[in-house]
This record gives structure tokens, sequence and C-alpha cells, in this order.
């Protein structure tokens, strides 16, 4: 019997590690056309993309389906973020406008700023100068008179005859304003100073720029009517402060009373009284901003008394002034008086420094009296 040293021993055969191909790599199953969403998205990108993009991670070296979408992903250059106008203006600083954009193709950018120039002063902000015609021969000659227009005679409670001419040549603007007349000044006559004035009559009348354009006068500029309603007229005299005084004398207007044909009236404010006129007044104190298309008293600009009753009117409410049953009628003289504070206190109103308590009575700027030999 053979012992178990003396049998050959069993030797195994070395086997070589089987290598797979590429394709039996299991891969990610791809998605079906029929589960692929219409609109892609960041979570849902477009399966074409995914599947391409996933087999080029497998393959190293994927023939594209399409030459021309592998091309097109290929040659896609770098976007440049292009610089704003306003920085490439700082770049090339002054005269970049008229440098900039010549059309030959190079950058006029400058790596190296220019060097730093001086700021331009800034000018003064001023109106524009013009340089004004001299003065000619004409401008020296006195205004010339508004041209007359012959309208009616009315008769005057004297039994005299009163002429209305409407006047004309008056300048105005679309927004109103009425120009008044200048004159070159005589005592310059190498500059360029003009200067208001007037023309005849002369003195204090019913201003013929200062009025409505329905208004009549009389040459004279002291009598004034229309006959388009209440229209207003202002004087060529203005107040400022102080007191001032004047007289307007109706020559037409309500009629007289007389014995036969008077009646008795308890109150003015009977809707059936109506009395006999020629016409009705307004008269009174005005400021500029007032209308001249309306009577006095008409807003907050002006005050009046009107000839029925004898009422006070402002802002178009009349109040009881005169006596019961009195009027202003034909041939009456009416004194307005007015009291204005000075303008010393005006002054003090406008910069708060007004106390009621001590500058009640000080309507104006105290003065000192000066007497003959008054040194000491």
């Amino acid at each position: 019997m053979a012992s178990t040293e003396d049998l050959p021993k069993r030797q195994i055969t070395p086997v070589p590690i089987p290598v797979l191909p590429v394709p039996s790599i299991p891969q990610k199953r791809s998605l079906d056309d029929d589960h692929a969403p219409p609109i892609s998205s960041p979570l849902n990108p477009n399966p074409t993309t995914l599947t391409s993009s996933s087999s080029s991670n497998l393959n190293p070296n994927p023939q594209p389906h399409d030459d021309s979408v592998a091309m097109g992903a290929r040659d896609k250059p770098a976007r440049i973020k292009k610089e704003t106008l306003k920085k490439r203006e700082s770049k090339l600083g002054p005269g970049a406008a008229a440098s900039a954009g010549t059309g030959n193709g190079t950058d006029s950018s400058r790596a190296t700023p220019d060097p730093k120039t001086k700021d331009p002063i800034p000018s003064e902000s001023s109106p524009l100068r013009y340089k004004l015609a001299p003065p000619k021969p004409a401008d020296f000659e006195p205004a010339r008179d508004p041209v007359f227009t012959l309208r009616n005679h009315v008769s005057a409670p004297d039994e005299s005859r009163i002429q209305f001419f409407e006047t004309s040549e008056h300048v105005y603007n679309k927004k109103g304003y009425h120009y008044l007349h200048c004159i070159a000044d005589p005592a310059f006559p190498s500059s360029f100073y003009y200067r208001q004035t007037e023309p005849a009559p002369y003195g204090p009348h019913i201003s013929f720029e200062d009025a409505s354009t329905h208004m009549y006068f009389d040459k004279s500029g002291r009598h004034v009517t229309t006959d388009k309603g209440f229209r207003m007229a202002r004087a060529n005299v203005a107040v400022r402060e102080g007191t001032w005084y004047w007289e307007c004398k109706i020559t037409r207007g309500i009629l007289k009373k007389t014995d036969a044909g008077s009646k008795n009236v308890s109150s003015a404010k009977d809707a059936a009284y109506q009395p006999e006129s020629h016409g009705h007044v307004r008269v009174g104190f005005a400021r500029r901003e007032a209308s001249l298309d309306a009577p006095v008293g008409f807003g907050a600009y002006s005050y009046g008394l009107r000839d029925v009753a004898g009422q006070k009117v402002h802002l178009s409410r009349p109040k009881d002034f005169f006596p019961p049953g009195e009027d202003m009628r034909e041939g009456d003289v009416i004194g307005l008086e007015i009291r204005l504070p000075s303008e010393h206190l005006h002054r003090k109103i406008v910069q708060g420094q007004y106390n009621p308590a001590v500058d009640l009575d000080e309507e104006e700027e105290p003065t000192t009296t000066r007497q003959r030999n008054s040194r000491i």
C-alpha cells in the first residue's frame, strides 16, 4: 500500500480575470419619450441633453449623432461683459464724447487715466443780458393822448351837457395786464433809463388805462359811465398808508324825491321798493387785485357803497349803513375816507414783531421835531 507521500499533488490551473466589455456595465435607464416633460426646467431637464451628457461621461470618445449640435456647443464664445457708457467715459477722461465711437474698431480706453484737469468754474445763475437799442428821439417826447371816440351826451343835474367818449390805443396782453406810458429819462440821455409818465389831463382823475374796456369817460377824466352793467374804473392815485379822503358827485342815478311822487317806505329791505332812477352807482376803495369786470365790493379786494338804501358791500354781502329809507340820489356828494396803518407797522407784522399790547396805537413811526436853535 502506497503512502500519501508518494502520490502527486494536484495543481490549480490559474484562470485570468475576465474583462467585461464597456456595454456590459449597468447604465441608468433612459427616460422614455412618453414620460418626458413637454417643457424643460431646472427640476425636469431636457431628456435628450441629459442622456447625451450621461453617455458622454461613460464613453470617453463619444460620437455625436448630430455634428451640427456638437460643433455649435464647442464654437460658442464666452460672454464678455460690456462696460457702461459712464464707466467708459470716466476712463477716457475729458473729451471722450468727441473721440469715442470713431468706428475704427479699436478700443480707445486707456489703462492709465488722464492727468487731472482743472475743474471748470461754475458760472453764477443770472438773467441773460441783452443789448438794448439806444433810445430814439421820439422816446423823449411826452406821451400821446388816448384816442377819444364820441359815444353819447348826458344831461347833468345843473342842466349842463356831458360828453362821454370811448378811449382806445391801450395796450393789454392775454393775461389782462394793463401797461402804462413811459418816457426816456431826459436826465440820462446816453443811458437806457425809462420812467413812468402820464398823458394829459394831468392831476388826479379816473385812469384811462386801469379801467374796464366798456367804460366811457369825458376828456377831463372826472366823469365815468358804462352801458354794459356793473364795471369798475380805478383812479390814477394809489394810497399806501395814512388817512385819505375824496368826494364823489352823482350826476346820474336815483332821482330825487318829490312831494307828489314820494312814497312812504318803512324799510329799504322791502322787495317791492324800486326807486325811479337813470342808473345805479357804487363807489368805494379797491385794491389792484380786484377784478375790473365786477362792481366795487364784489370780492375780498374791494369795499363799496351802493346807492340803493346806502348799504355797504363787501364780498357781495350788503349790510345796512345809511339810516332807513335814505338813498344816494342824483346831485348828492358822497365823501369817502380811508385810514390805513403806517408802513412801519406793516413791516412789524411781516417780520413777526407785532405786539397788539404795545403797537395798538402806534400807527406811525416815531419822529422827533427839531426846533430852532435846539443845539446844546
